[in-house]
């Protein structure tokens, strides 16, 4: 099956509202490949995505209240 630009966008949106603002680890499974790759601003990356390490629970614990907001979206190829 052949990915589209949408398609690509719709996995970000998807991820957004339901695991990162709602805490819906089942979306995980669904939406990361192993592959994935997080690119962050300050020039680290994080590679893969495990909601059952350490990382997922403490974020949440930390910030339950947690939401985010998608102002603006820019796809190209695989990447968004």
């Amino acid at each position: 099956m052949r990915e589209t630009l949408s398609d690509n966008k719709s996995v970000v949106l998807c991820s957004d509202a339901e695991l990162w603002s709602k805490g819906d680890l089942a979306v995980a499974d669904e939406l990361y490949s192993p592959n994935f790759v997080c690119h962050f601003l300050v020039g680290s990356e994080y590679r893969g995505f495990k909601v059952s390490g350490t990382w997922w629970p403490g974020h949440r614990r930390s910030f339950p209240d947690w939401k985010e907001k998608v102002h603006d979206i820019i796809a190209e190829g695989d990447t968004v």
